[in-house]
Parts: structure tokens; sequence; C-alpha cells
């Protein structure tokens, strides 16, 4: 999916200009060591920091998998429950 992206950005005259992903680190299973600068998880959200220099990309993702994983400054964490996503219709909502 993301040499796809990269590819629509470098070779189409559409380039979207964003990108989303939902829960990037659900398969990541990197055992119960301290994270580090070689991990997955890091190596992964360092990448798309420096790719969202030129476009926006929005992650959804359980805030539970992303502890200890360094966040630039230019990041914005927006935290809600399911009934506050679905609200703004980002999911199904039982709820309507």
């Amino acid at each position: 999916m993301l040499a796809f992206h990269d590819y629509l950005n470098e070779q189409s005259k559409h380039t979207p200009g964003w990108l989303l992903i939902d829960t990037p680190l659900h398969g990541f299973d990197e055992g119960i060591r301290p994270l580090e600068d070689s991990s997955m998880k890091v190596g992964l959200f360092s990448y798309l920091a420096k790719q969202a220099v030129s476009q926006q990309i929005i992650i959804i993702e359980n805030t539970n998998h992303m502890a200890g994983i360094p966040l630039d400054d230019n990041i914005n964490i927006v935290e809600g429950s399911a009934r506050v996503f679905a609200h703004f219709g980002l999911r199904p909502s039982p709820w309507r």
C-alpha cells in the first residue's frame, strides 16, 4: 500500500495528497523487549513522519499500542471513543 501510494505521488498527475492507514501496528509482534531505534514500530512511524512533510497522513491506531514510540512535534493526536468517532461518521454506529 505504501509503495503504491509513493508511486502515485511520483508518477500520477492526480496525486491524492493524503493517506489513511487503519491500525498499522495490528500485525506487529516484537515480543516484550523495550522499544529501540531499530524497532519496526519506531521505524514505521519515523518513515511515515518523513512522508508527511509533503502530504497529510491519517493513522487510526489504539493508543495502547503506541506507548514508547517517539512522535514528531508536527503530529496531532486526536483521541476519542468509538461513540465520539461514530458521531463524525468515521465508523458505522449502532447509536444512529
